[in-house]
């Protein structure tokens, strides 16, 4: 109940302060009303929704710490080699990141001109983030933990991205809605304080920015996240003003995936894509710095719903995350569960779980990792 009572707290407050904060960071225009309400509207369904499912399931959420030793604990003991591969992975690539920002390459040349955020980094990324917060939220070895920690070090230099340890921040956060034996409120706390000490690393010698700076980045990571959240509500305009309804019914529940049907279907009618998903609108300049403030990508998962099916949207989406959420949680898929979770209660302020293809194969790898590891614990089988 407490962590319960914890995450809900956080969600609602994260909604509420990049609402407020947005008069002082200096955009160009105030939040509309609708959005507010819309958004707010979503906040409160989707802890509902949350809400239906940890009573629908307690015991899901209440043994998962049981569960968790019983499956993943015991396949990642058993897979050490396998784990080890893919820190490997992610070292190599790394490694060739490490070099461009060593003769000079700043970071967004990393991924525009050296394509750093490939597959592998996709994937990579996806796996490390999710496994660092569950290897210490649940009781799990200290090699396990070595191992992903070190991954998670390596997808972080891989893009020069601080962005990486807000999302472990974030998972840790969803795994309080599970019952454990530690008191983990204390342990969030610890989490964000490596967190923010890797960031201020990540400044210094990835980012190539003074020791000072470096210092700053806890500051720069605070006010970032309200500031992105920001972002996600101007943006939220644009998918309510959807003119071909007809054409994007799938959208909101399948994303990038059904965009690509479409496109192969029907041509690219106002198409979805890449190029439409990265466009940069300029929202305005911080009042601080004057950099502007260019936003792309973070189109929130509920402003689709309402911009194909209108208010009722809002209504439609709660119960596709219900029965998305209760057929996770009847099926034990830990990792894919956790994610989930996290775009239904985090994102009012973030993007469409589905809406590019890192999205995807961020989903998909946590699949692949439910599936692998339940059935070679269900079938005893040797992966």
């Amino acid at each position: 109940m407490t962590g319960m009572v914890f995450v809900f707290s956080f969600v609602i407050l994260m909604h509420l302060m990049a609402i407020f904060t947005t008069q002082y960071f200096g955009f160009t225009k105030q939040l509309s009303y609708e959005v507010v309400v819309y958004s707010s509207i979503d906040v409160f369904l989707s802890c509902l929704v949350v809400f239906f499912v940890l009573i629908r399931f307690k015991g899901f959420f209440k043994d998962a710490e049981s569960s968790y030793k019983r499956t993943y604990s015991q396949f990642f003991e058993g897979h050490l080699v396998l784990l080890l591969v893919l820190v490997l992975i992610a070292a190599y690539q790394a490694y060739s990141s490490i070099g461009l920002i060593l003769s000079g390459i700043a970071r967004h040349q990393l991924l525009q001109e050296y394509d750093r955020g490939g597959l592998l980094y996709m994937f990579t990324s996806g796996f490390f983030k999710m496994l660092v917060p569950i290897v210490f939220y649940f009781a799990s070895s200290k090699k396990v933990k070595f191992l992903a920690v070190i991954g998670l070090i390596f997808v972080v230099a891989i893009t020069a991205s601080r962005s990486e340890l807000k999302y472990v921040i974030n998972f840790y956060i969803i795994l309080m809605l599970f019952s454990s034996s530690r008191n983990q409120i204390a342990r969030v706390f610890a989490v964000v304080v490596v967190m923010i000490f890797f960031a201020i690393l990540s400044t210094i010698f990835l980012q190539n920015r003074p020791i000072s700076d470096g210092f700053f980045a806890v500051v720069d990571m605070a006010i970032s996240v309200f500031q992105y959240r920001a972002y996600s509500y101007y943006l939220a305009e644009i998918p309510l003003q959807i003119t071909d309804p007809i054409y994007k019914v799938m959208y909101p529940f399948f994303g990038y995936i059904s965009e690509i049907f479409i496109r192969f279907s029907f041509g690219s009618i106002n198409a979805i894509d890449s190029e439409f998903v990265g466009y940069l609108h300029y929202l305005g300049s911080s009042p601080t710095t004057g950099r502007p403030y260019l936003a792309n990508v973070l189109y929130p998962w509920w402003s689709w719903f309402v911009g194909v099916f209108g208010i009722t949207g809002l209504i439609i989406k709660a119960i596709y995350c219900y029965l998305l959420l209760a057929f996770l949680a009847s099926q034990k898929m830990l990792f894919t569960i956790i994610i989930l979770i996290a775009f239904v209660l985090l994102g009012t302020g973030g993007a469409h779980p589905l809406l590019t293809l890192t999205h995807v194969l961020a989903i998909f790898s946590c699949v692949i990792i439910d599936l692998i590891v339940l059935l070679s614990h269900k079938y005893k089988l040797k992966v």
